[in-house]
């Protein structure tokens, strides 16, 4: 899975058909196989990270640890069974990103350790009815640290949420006095649609609590709105678009259940 992928997925988890696959032996080195990814997607081997990805309880699949430059002599093998857990295929996240941040490629060593999580970003535009993944910003470690690709953040646990609110109006250019609403995108299979949205898909989220308290991790989507007036909420509803991004994902159910 990659940066592109995620880019113009539209529905609830991140996007997991159409992405590449590679037949690996199984004494492959992993220094090895990362430089035929390198090789495959035309980017340079030491400016991008291979996630592991799971399928959490909840039925979501999130990338959960990077695989550390420290098994660059380890097969592939090892690394299926010793960081990949029970699952049959070994399924990767690539990080990719195409600058250094203030002389940095990736957070300070030590950072991994659940301090700065990677959340995704996934913004939902009221005027088109799309999600974009938004593109991010530049900004200093370790307070917020930022990938400029696919919308990635690495947040602060003890920061609180309403801290990555001005980079978000930042990078949509909206006006500093722009409100917005933040939800984050839980439990959902795409390939076994509900009937409704229930509350442990989409939740909104208390922006004045922290990234712990939030319960957030490694791979999190948040997706974020503008803030409107009820009066305009029914002007969107009249002409059946959504006002809401738990409205706009409703609609992708009732798609999904009507096809």
């Amino acid at each position: 899975m990659t940066d592109e992928t995620l880019k113009v997925h539209q529905g609830f988890d991140l996007k997991q058909s159409e992405i590449s696959s590679f037949l690996v032996k199984k004494g492959e080195t992993f220094a090895v196989f990362k430089q035929s990814v390198a090789d495959h997607f035309q980017v340079p081997v030491d400016r991008f990270r291979l996630w592991i990805l799971v399928t959490r309880q909840n039925r979501t699949v999130r990338p959960d640890q990077p695989i550390p430059e420290t098994e660059a002599n380890s097969s592939m093998e090892v690394i299926q069974n010793e960081m990949n857990g029970n699952q049959s295929t070994l399924r990767l996240y690539l990080e990719v990103i195409d600058q250094p941040i203030n002389g940095k490629l990736w957070p300070p060593k030590g950072t991994f350790a659940g301090s700065y999580p990677m959340i995704f970003i996934k913004y939902f535009d009221l005027e088109t009815q799309k999600i974009d993944c938004a593109e991010s910003l530049n900004q200093i470690w370790p307070d917020m640290c930022v990938d400029r690709s696919c919308g990635k953040l690495y947040v602060s646990l003890n920061g609180k949420v309403c801290n990555i609110i001005p980079i978000l109006k930042k990078k949509k250019g909206f006006p500093s006095n722009t409100r917005l609403k933040l939800f984050e995108v839980g439990q959902f299979d795409e390939w076994d649609v509900p009937s409704e949205i229930k509350p442990t898909m989409i939740e909104a989220m208390k922006i004045t609590a922290t990234f712990r308290q939030s319960e957030i991790q490694d791979g999190d989507i948040i997706c974020f709105q503008k803030e409107i007036s009820e009066t305009e909420a029914a002007e969107y509803r009249s002409q059946g678009y959504a006002a809401t991004i738990i409205e706009f994902f409703e609609q992708i159910i009732i798609a999904k259940l009507n096809q």
